[in-house]
């Protein structure tokens, strides 16, 4: 198989290394995809939180004691 060679391009000396419309598309590409990844784990935290139902809030105040600490034997 055959090597490609590649010569890198040579930069003048004020030139910078990234260009500031590439450096402006890649902080909104990393924004979108940030706030999309934050967006579907946010989703699924939620999804967890609210399996709470009423039969097992039901189930909690039956289980907890109200009675005052003066009254308990």
């Amino acid at each position: 198989m055959a090597k490609i060679k590649s010569t890198p391009r040579k930069k003048s000396a004020g030139e910078p290394v990234i260009q500031v419309d590439q450096f402006i598309l890649g902080a909104a590409l990393g924004a979108v995809i940030g706030s999309v990844l934050v967006s579907i784990i946010m989703f699924f935290s939620l999804e967890e939180a609210h399996e709470v139902t009423l039969d097992s809030l039901e189930e909690i105040n039956e289980s907890v004691d109200f009675t005052p600490e003066t009254d308990r034997p």
